[in-house]
């Protein structure tokens, strides 16, 4: 990798040396040169520029090797440098959380009550002052912010495609939301940002194969056309360490051979218990697990928030999930707490879309947040 002038070689410089640091928090520039297969010059400078930056911060030398030679400086991400926030958006409230450029936890917080009439652009705004709010009251900037919904959404425009919770076809939210102060605002849907969650906690074993079931409310709450609203559920699937969309970003999408969505029932003998969704749900997964080969299905939201009914209605409904899961090399695991996944799943997409080396072509190429973006953003909150 050679530097260059350059506006994308320099941005994907900084995003390897970034990323190689938030990987490994402390390491030196000789440990960031031998990771990176550079000269140590071109480490040296790399990380020269990030500090200059304000994003990383020098520790003190630690010991000499027995052979002597200069003692290794750790290098560490500024805990003053800003504050991302990740912001969970449901219809009539909201949850949000506050974490650091390592992706250290700083802080939850949610909307007082239920609104059933809100609409998604106030919603929004709503959290989003809320964060900004939070982060001045630290002394810290806000220097980005994600938003997760529940629907498809293009991640590359910032819109949402469709999302019948909010009642939304072709919405452009984060077009209406980044301008107001320059803040970089990107969207998500909630199961791929559960997803993104699950990469960044395991972002030292980078090629992750796995799947992550969101549940989301279970008739708490109200649609945006004032009906009550039924359970969904999502899917956000990681294969080579990558978050997986489709051509239509539609990837995640669960439904059975009617094309019904799991909490869609009908009919007088239909079943809208807890259990049975759970069972709809999971039976739809395998065809899933059967093609992908996961190594583990990660069960989020509703189903980590209810585990031992999630489990109990497994062991008396879908028993053959267990074997089906062992066939593949597969563990089901409850993750997250159950409130706040989403939340903090928006702070990791985020964190993982801005340490990205962005690609030259494709979708890709708009996905990672450029680093200008961040650096206006610190400068105009500090």
């Amino acid at each position: 990798m050679r530097t260059s002038n350059n506006r994308y070689q320099r941005d994907a410089n900084l995003a390897v040396a970034a990323r190689a640091v938030w990987r490994r928090p402390g390491l030196s520039r000789a440990d960031l040169a031998r990771e990176l297969d550079l000269h140590r010059s071109t480490a040296g400078s790399l990380i020269g520029a990030l500090i200059e930056s304000g994003l990383l911060v020098e520790g003190e030398p630690g010991e000499a090797a027995p052979r002597g030679g200069r003692r290794p400086v750790a290098i560490d991400f500024d805990r003053r440098f800003g504050l991302v926030a990740g912001l969970d958006l449901t219809p009539g409230a909201w949850r949000g959380a506050l974490v650091d450029l390592r992706g250290d936890l700083v802080e939850r917080f949610e909307s007082a009550g239920r609104s059933s009439g809100a609409a998604l652009p106030g919603l929004a705004r709503a959290a989003l002052d809320e964060a900004r709010a939070r982060a001045a009251a630290r002394g810290l900037p806000l220097v980005g912010a994600c938003a997760a919904l529940p629907g498809i959404v293009d991640p590359v425009e910032g819109t949402v495609l469709r999302s019948r919770p909010f009642g939304l076809r072709d919405y452009p939210l984060a077009r209406e939301l980044a301008p107001e102060g320059g803040l970089p605002f990107i969207l998500e849907n909630d199961a791929n940002a559960c997803a993104w969650a699950r990469l960044a906690n395991a972002r030292t074993e980078p090629g992750s194969d796995f799947v992550c079931v969101l549940a989301r409310g279970n008739g708490n709450g109200n649609a945006a056309d004032g009906r009550e609203a039924a359970p969904g559920a999502g899917l956000g699937i990681a294969l080579g360490g990558r978050v997986h969309y489709g051509s239509l970003y539609a990837a995640g999408e669960l439904a059975d051979a009617e094309g019904r969505a799991p909490g869609e029932v009908s009919g007088p003998d239909a079943d809208s218990s807890f259990e049975a969704f759970v069972e709809r749900v999971f039976r739809s997964l395998v065809p899933v697990v059967a093609a992908l080969a996961p190594r583990a299905v990660f069960a989020c939201g509703e189903f980590r928030r209810r585990e031992a009914e999630t489990r109990a209605a497994l062991d008396a409904r879908f028993p053959a999930l267990r074997d089906i899961l062992a066939a593949q090399g597969a563990a089901l695991v409850f993750a997250g707490d159950g409130e706040h996944d989403v939340a903090e799943g928006a702070c990791a997409t985020f964190l993982s879309r801005l340490f990205s080396v962005p690609e030259l072509s494709g979708p890709g190429a708009r996905l990672p947040i450029g680093w200008d973006r961040v650096l206006r953003a610190r400068g105009a909150g500090s």
